[in-house]
């Protein structure tokens, strides 16, 4: 704190300390040392406020730290023991998905794009992820796998697609198996309607649920090729997706409205295809007339052989 006398002294000149006899000039050192008192009052007001937002300064980039930590380590909706990425393939809105063990970073990778593979082997790579499975939830119709090119470029990871579908894998999987990475398991789930073989795959312990297209987001794929039954879907969809806790998360194949997740809450309240009764349902997906997928030309052979194809131009 600054001493009011000593100010004093170092702006008034000693001899009006010496001699202040005269009431003009106590009334003048009164005056002089009220401004100084001011002054000081108002410095150390000033210091103070300093302080203070100085200490703020520090709580708020304490704060902001713990946030990006929460954000980089997914604590919170996933928790902080597991990796997860949602990645969007534009050109077929796309969804893959990337999963992983934090401890021991064994991941999986859930329907990559061929266009995408130099995105995903970065991210894997970039995480320093032990990818175990490069899965297909079907033979995809509007897209090229790009598991066979990750599996190519990643020694340990293995492709896997369903076993009834007949196309080529490293592993095939039916109802009922679980591919494990780290203490995580996926349990594998036949939902078969968009096509004959299409998987969906439950995170129990996290809650989650990948659908790839035979549940999309108040919508579900299409049923008019690739042995699809509108009949069959709506069973599968109900018995083997809806059928779970309500507080289940949803991630779909695709989406082409700009949504990333939804619930089985939700989709059992607002799925404007799947609330109805199973002949309304069948009717619906009888009137779609929907157009064939542009690539299906290419991406049917191509997905066969796990994506590992000399396509025509």
């Amino acid at each position: 704190m600054i001493s009011v006398t000593a100010s004093l002294r170092a702006a008034v000149p000693s001899l009006l300390f010496a001699n202040l006899q005269n009431v003009t000039k106590k009334a003048a050192i009164i005056n002089i040392g009220t401004k100084l008192f001011s002054s000081c009052t108002k410095r150390q007001n000033n210091q103070s406020l300093q302080e203070n937002s100085k200490k703020q300064l520090l709580k708020l980039s304490a704060t902001r730290i713990k946030m990006d930590r929460h954000c980089c380590s997914h604590s919170g909706l996933f928790g902080n023991d597991l990796i997860f990425r949602q990645l969007l393939e534009y050109k077929s809105y796309t969804y893959t998905y990337l999963l992983a063990d934090k401890v021991s970073l064994d991941a999986v990778i859930i329907d990559p794009v061929i266009e995408t593979v130099d995105r995903d082997v970065r991210l894997v790579r970039d995480l320093g992820l032990n990818l175990l499975y490069a899965i297909n939830t079907h033979v995809h119709a509007d897209h090229i796998t790009g598991s066979g090119q990750i599996r190519n470029r990643i020694p340990t990871c293995k492709s896997v697609i369903a076993e009834v579908s007949k196309a080529k894998a490293d592993v095939h999987v039916k109802e009922g198996d679980h591919l494990k990475f780290g203490k995580f398991e996926l349990e594998v789930r036949s939902t078969p309607g968009h096509t004959d073989g299409c998987l969906s795959f439950v995170l129990h312990d996290k809650s989650m649920v990948f659908t790839g297209d035979a549940l999309l987001i108040r919508g579900c794929g299409r049923t008019d090729f690739q042995q699809g039954s509108a009949s069959t879907l709506y069973d599968s969809v109900h018995k083997k997706i809806l059928s779970l806790p309500k507080n289940f998360m949803i991630f779909p194949g695709h989406d082409y409205t700009g949504q990333t997740m939804s619930t089985v809450d939700e989709e059992l309240r607002f799925n404007h295809r799947l609330t109805r009764s199973k002949s309304e349902f069948i009717k619906i997906m009888k009137e779609l007339n929907l157009p064939y997928p542009s690539q299906i030309e290419k991406a049917l052979p191509a997905n066969m052989v796990c994506g590992l194809y000399e396509v025509p131009n």
